[in-house]
């Protein structure tokens, strides 16, 4: 049974390669027990001649894994790999799947695999990101299936790799424009529609304090939710989804107050505008806690 979960529960996934060494102690949470969710890739960061140890792994995965807090997603190289996973025994194990290099030309095709059995986090990483006519058309495509949707997912790599890109470890993504456009179209056009965007990936194990600063960036800038690539990426990014202290008391006060608009602490609250902000933050609270730094 499909488990009853927001975007903020994902937290920071650990995205891990299909052959990788510790996938059976991940994604048995013998290895990172506090781990929220987990990404099991058999598409970019796999090699071709791979393909088949990684379904071998996912396959004994899904007989070994228990019932788990461990949120589980699988991103397949392509439809017609997921159309094969479907297939596997006690498959429904997983949570959901990250569909990869989503255009209006592949929608269709998986449209037909949206079940109320798993979610689904498409992402944009090609060069529709800069299309706003086509952005605007995968949404009004998705919106029809916006119950399976968990997540839309914006792609940093593959949009950097249609550029000739590939960014460094000491810039943030949002202090780079061309894929700040990106990430100001998709979340302008999807999330007031209601649907939550994540973040890019950060692909440096190092320099944990940009990713730090990218991470409040994402935050500024509507994204929730973020891969990491190196366990020691997690806590940064969970710690930046704590919340402050001024935070949290102004969102209650902007749900527990009747007033339309209220001085609090030399700010103005307006319940009716800032009401899902307020609830994001209780929401946000209740599973990561209050901020330590």
């Amino acid at each position: 049974m499909k488990r009853d979960i927001s975007p903020f529960h994902l937290g920071a996934s650990l995205y891990i390669p299909a052959v990788h060494k510790d996938i059976f102690k991940v994604t048995t949470q013998s290895k990172y027990p506090n781990l929220k969710s987990a990404i099991i890739c058999l598409e970019d960061s796999i090699l071709d001649s791979q393909v088949e140890k990684g379904e071998r792994n996912l396959k004994e995965i899904l007989i070994k894994i228990p019932e788990q807090k461990l949120l589980l997603f699988v991103r397949p190289r392509n439809i017609e790999q997921l159309e094969k996973i479907l297939e596997f025994p006690e498959i429904e194990k997983l949570d959901g799947f990250i569909l990869p290099k989503v255009e209006m030309g592949n929608l269709e095709r998986y449209r037909k695999l949206f079940t109320e059995e798993f979610y689904f986090m498409p992402t944009l990483e090609t060069a529709v990101v800069f299309d706003e006519v086509e952005l605007w058309k995968i949404l009004e495509f998705l919106k029809e299936f916006q119950n399976h949707i968990l997540s839309i997912r914006v792609g940093s790599e593959d949009i950097g790799k249609s550029l000739r890109l590939k960014r460094g470890c000491e810039k943030s993504i949002h202090e780079i424009p061309i894929f700040s456009r990106a990430i100001t179209n998709v979340v302008g056009i999807f999330k007031p529609e209601g649907f939550n965007i994540s973040a890019p990936v950060f692909s440096c194990y190092k320099n944990l304090g940009t990713l730090k600063r990218e991470v409040e960036g994402d935050l500024e800038n509507g994204l929730f939710g973020k891969s990491v690539i190196h366990p020691k990426q997690i806590d940064v990014v969970e710690q930046v989804y704590k919340i402050s202290e001024d935070d949290l008391s102004e969102a209650q006060a902007i749900l527990k107050e009747n007033l339309a608009v209220e001085g609090f602490k030399e700010k103005m609250l307006e319940k009716k505008t800032h009401s899902n902000w307020a609830e994001d933050i209780i929401l946000r609270n209740s599973i990561f806690g209050g901020k330590r730094w």
